[in-house]
């Protein structure tokens, strides 16, 4: 699986101005995802998975008038997890439909600094399938 996120912050004041953070990651996720069948048509599933990831941290400076704004930007990579669990419905014998919660941790960003994190997120997906 490829995941995808991009999380920013709603600008926030400091003595120069406006500053806003924004954190892109593209991550390869590959696990396992055990099933449980409790009917014809509905399934229960976890998953848990590593994940390689790519990651690109941008501030954004906005500065009074008469200044010139900035922005600048670092990019890190690195190893974490996926956890989640799920529930699946058939619809037809081809066409399901997902519900998941997962949650995603981003290990060691920027290791190289004296200040390194832990980057932690979840999410909620709904997802339409057919299968060929």
């Amino acid at each position: 699986m490829i995941a995808t996120e991009e999380i920013s912050e709603e600008p926030q004041q400091d003595v120069a101005g406006e500053f806003r953070g924004i954190i892109q990651t593209n991550a390869l996720v590959l696990g396992l995802r055990p099933e449980y069948v409790f009917s014809d048509r509905n399934r229960v599933y976890a998953r848990t998975s590593a994940l390689a990831y790519f990651s690109e941290l941008q501030v954004e400076q906005f500065f009074g008038s008469g200044l010139p704004n900035g922005i600048t930007s670092h990019t890190t990579d690195g190893y974490g997890y996926l956890l989640g669990f799920g529930w699946a419905h058939s619809f037809t014998r081809r066409i399901s439909m997902q519900l998941e919660l997962s949650h995603m941790v981003q290990l060691d960003l920027f290791d190289e600094s004296s200040r390194s994190f832990d980057l932690k997120s979840n999410s909620f997906g709904l997802g339409i399938g057919y299968a060929f």
